[in-house]
């Protein structure tokens, strides 16, 4: 921002689209980068951008990320809604405001939407893979809550198997489109665990996942828990150590993670304990 300041002092000029643009940038860098002690400059950010710019969808989308980071489930599907009301084309809105709406417990109604978003890219791009391997993700999230509402045992239980397995097929489709998806593995990972009991398929996707992303709370958890089950002390504290170190970087604030300090601790008891 100093270099574009200075840009304008030297040639006289008010550079409005490229002050938005980098404000918009910069702006979307700080809501996940040590969330959420940016998330307020965030906010700065894009409400300048929409005192200069109301019809800023990429500033509505921002403010709607991060009141989605922080909770805010009405804030995000506001904040999404608007952006998705300029822009009807626009894959990034229909998406949020989708994903809002799941958050929000309106999983058919976000789900529609999501189906939708399908259709508006041709993944011929790389960047247009990476949507549709999002796109195919959080559809796999929606199918696995599925049948929850069902109000006798027989159907919820034979719901939650077609469901599960539909998810399972979302996910998989979703990593055809982008393999280095962690989110995928985790999820994948929890499949073979809770449904096909399948530790050692679930064990190379935790692995995988975590590979990709060290802050995959889930993946990490349960890589945590399976070494502890081993007595593999050693890469318990390795894992935990990967964890908190992303996690400083950056962390979702809709969950409170505890679980790397006392695996730290248990491991360090256990070295005082055999020393």
């Amino acid at each position: 921002m100093d270099s574009l300041q200075k840009l304008r002092q030297d040639v006289g000029i008010s550079l409005v689209g490229p002050d938005i643009s980098l404000r918009v940038l910069l702006g979307a860098s700080l809501i996940h980068y040590q969330a959420p002690k940016h998330h307020p400059q965030a906010q700065q950010l894009f409400d300048d951008v929409l005192s200069k710019k109301p019809n800023s969808v990429e500033a509505l989308l921002g403010k709607g990320r991060v009141a989605l980071e922080e909770g805010n489930l009405a804030g995000a599907i506001d904040f999404t809604a608007r952006a998705l009301q300029l822009a009807h084309g626009n894959v990034e809105a229909k998406m949020e405001h989708a994903w809002a709406l799941v958050l929000n417990n309106d999983v058919q109604e976000g789900k529609s939407e999501l189906q939708e978003a399908l259709h508006l890219v041709d993944g011929k791009d790389a960047r247009s893979r990476e949507l549709i391997s999002e796109i195919w993700w959080r559809l796999g999230k929606c199918l696995w809550s599925e049948g929850l509402s069902s109000s006798t045992l027989l159907v919820l239980m034979e719901e939650n198997d077609e469901s599960r397995n539909k998810a399972y097929t979302a996910f998989v489709t979703s990593l055809k489109y982008n393999h280095n998806y962690a989110p995928a593995y985790t999820s994948l990972g929890i499949f073979y665990a809770n449904v096909a009991n399948d530790s050692e398929r679930a064990y190379r996707c935790f692995q995988k996942a975590f590979e990709l992303d060290a802050g995959e709370a889930e993946a990490a958890e349960r890589l945590a828990h399976d070494f502890a089950d081993s007595r593999q002390w050693d890469l318990v504290e390795v894992v935990a150590h990967r964890f908190l170190q992303a996690a400083r970087k950056r962390v979702s604030t809709k969950r409170e993670l505890s679980w790397p300090h006392r695996a730290l601790g248990v491991a360090k008891l256990v070295y005082c304990i055999f020393e």
